[in-house]
């Protein structure tokens, strides 16, 4: 019976781990997503853009749906408006978008190998 109580609350436990990792993103993928979405219409490279903040920083401005990220890129281009309010956005991108900012941080030590986000 213990082994049956036990079994039970790990499977609990596993799904709801796995619910939480859905929320988080993928640096690599927000790189992919800057690099296409944004860094044309702000006017610099990833590089430039992740480290403007610290990790906490950036952490703060995705809470409540992103509500200030998205207030601080209108405010750079006001083009992006449609985007960053876009259930595209909220439901493909924002986590990525997240990810990304928070490991290239300006406290966090991580720089991109190449010196920059250029695809080649």
């Amino acid at each position: 019976m213990k082994i049956i109580l036990i079994l039970i609350i790990s499977m609990f436990l596993y799904a709801d781990e796995n619910v939480d990792s859905q929320k988080v993103g993928d640096y690599e993928k927000g790189r992919t997503f800057y690099f296409h979405l944004f860094r044309e219409s702000l006017g610099y490279d990833g590089v430039v853009f992740t480290a403007r903040h610290k990790e906490l920083e950036w952490a703060k401005m995705f809470e409540d749906d992103a509500r200030e990220f998205k207030e601080y890129l209108v405010n750079e281009n006001s083009d992006l408006k449609e985007l960053l309010y876009s259930e595209k956005f909220d439901k493909s991108i924002k986590n990525h978008m997240e990810a990304f900012v928070r490991h290239y941080a300006n406290d966090t030590g991580n720089i991109p190998i190449c010196g920059s986000f250029e695809f080649e």
